[in-house]
Parts: C-alpha cells; structure tokens; sequence
C-alpha cells in the first residue's frame, strides 16, 4: 500500500482544468486540527504568562529584591523554551496534516484507475 501512495505522489499534478477530487472527510483530519487548537491554546497561555511575567519583572525593577530577577529570568526562559517546543510540534503536525491529505488524494486516485 506504501508503495501505491508513493506512485501516485510520483505522478504529476492533475491539470487544472480537471475537477478537483472529492472533499476530504473532516473525520481523517480532524485529530490533527484538534491536537493544533488544543496547542495553539497551550502557546497563547505560555505567552500571557510571559507577558504577566514581564510586567511583574518591569514592577520589579524599582523595588529591592532578593534574586527576582534571576527567577524572572529562569521562568522567561522556560516560558520561551516552551512556546519553542510547542511551535515545533504544531509545525510538524502540519507537516503531517498536508502528507495525510496528499496520502488520502493519491490514493483516491489510485482507487478511480
């Protein structure tokens, strides 16, 4: 079965002039597009609680503290280490969502022949 759906990714694009194939059912596709709400709502929380951060640091700034600032910075850091790593896997969920639909075309045209 690979090596069908890699014949029919090695054949050229259908013209434009073709119809296009039938819609993809949003049950294939729906556990990625689940999964990358469910991270970008995880990227928009670790970025309110930079910003939170930030502002409590800049409240800081002014006033006397005993390591503050260095645990502002610990906890920045792994707030953008975070928001780095949750970039990276929404990114290859993408990935994966356009190598699934390109998967389910070729097959479908494997299934027309």
């Amino acid at each position: 079965m690979i090596e069908d759906i890699e014949i029919g990714r090695a054949q050229p694009a259908r013209p434009i002039n073709r119809p296009a194939a039938a819609p993809v059912p949003p049950s294939e596709v729906l556990l990625l597009k689940k999964r990358n709400d469910k991270l970008r709502g995880e990227v928009a929380d670790l970025r309110r609680a930079h910003a939170k951060s930030s502002v409590q640091k800049s409240n800081s700034v002014n006033r006397p503290h005993c390591g503050a600032k260095s645990m502002n910075s610990n906890t920045n850091d792994a707030l953008r280490f975070r928001i780095s790593e949750l970039d990276t896997q929404r990114d290859a969920q993408l990935t994966q969502c356009i190598e699934l639909e390109d998967a389910l075309s070729a097959s479908r045209e494997l299934v027309k022949r």
